[in-house]
């Protein structure tokens, strides 16, 4: 063992590359383990936990202090949760979002594509925590507009009561009804936290070629969303976060299927207060 008195450079280069847990290899399912991380005060043991199925490019995970650490407990912490995605381009895409922290953010991070290879999760875990070092406040909440003030009149086949599990409708992302049909498949828990699909509807001049369908997450809090997402067909992941959005009805969760086709069509200006950044 270095002592830090004896030599504080190796000492510190020994402790970053500290894990307890790591698999030897990494195998689909759920697993965790923890990592050594500078928060600036030294180095400190923190808790990641992943779920990944092993095909798909995605996967959960949670981040809170490390068990190590004097005093801390996974859980005992301020736990962040959130969606990390890998589908296309270099780095991976990350939405995520703390209750405790009031944090909720959503950022392409500079790192390499996980594998089976147990350190390229370290890393994904060093390039989170890096993350949410520098996360920003939430949008701030505000009176959110939708694409038009004739919300019911425009076409949509939204359930009337919506409950946990799997639904989707169409709707018109823009004023015509006709020619601008959308689709959109939702998975909720209940919670404040979705899984999407979304791509063209049925209407004049749309063919099943032109299906391009887009994935991610939508997270909502503090009066405001955070929307990620990616896109193989059409080459591209992106994210955006949009004040007033907070699904809770059927007219709410048309109002978020319509945020997600502007944050991929960057069309932000019919949700004042929105922004985002897409990749290519």
């Amino acid at each position: 063992m270095i002592e830090p008195e004896a030599d504080y450079d190796k000492w510190y280069a020994a402790e970053m590359q500290r894990t307890v847990g790591l698999p030897e290899v990494i195998n689909p399912g759920h697993f965790d383990f923890q990592f050594m991380f500078d928060p600036g005060s030294g180095p400190q043991f923190q808790w990641i936990s992943f779920d990944w199925d092993g095909s798909s490019t995605e996967a959960d995970w949670a981040e809170d202090y490390g068990d190590d650490n004097a005093g801390a407990s996974p859980g005992s912490g301020a736990i962040v949760y959130g969606w990390a995605s890998w589908l296309v381009g270099d780095g991976v895409l990350v939405a995520y979002y703390s209750d405790e922290m009031e944090m909720l953010n959503a950022e392409l991070l500079p790192c390499a594509i996980p594998t089976d290879d147990p350190l390229s999760w370290v890393e994904l875990g060093r390039a989170i925590m890096r993350s949410l070092m520098t996360a920003s406040s939430p949008p701030n909440e505000s009176e959110s507009a939708s694409v038009s003030a004739r919300d019911d009149e425009l076409f949509d086949d939204a359930p009337d009561d919506i409950d946990p599990g799997q639904f989707g409708f169409n709707f018109a992302h823009g004023s015509d009804s006709e020619t601008d049909r959308q689709q959109i498949s939702f998975t909720w828990g209940g919670d404040r936290t979705a899984k999407w699909v979304q791509d063209i509807g049925n209407g004049p001049g749309l063919t099943p070629g032109s299906s391009a369908p887009v994935s991610g997450r939508a997270f909502w809090r503090y009066g405001a969303a955070v929307i990620a997402y990616t896109s193989e067909d059409m080459g591209m992941q992106g994210w955006a976060g949009v004040p007033g959005i907070e699904p809770y009805d059927r007219k709410s969760w048309v109002k978020l299927a319509r945020a997600i086709c502007a944050a991929i069509s960057e069309d932000y200006g019919h949700f004042p207060g929105m922004t985002g950044k897409q990749y290519l």
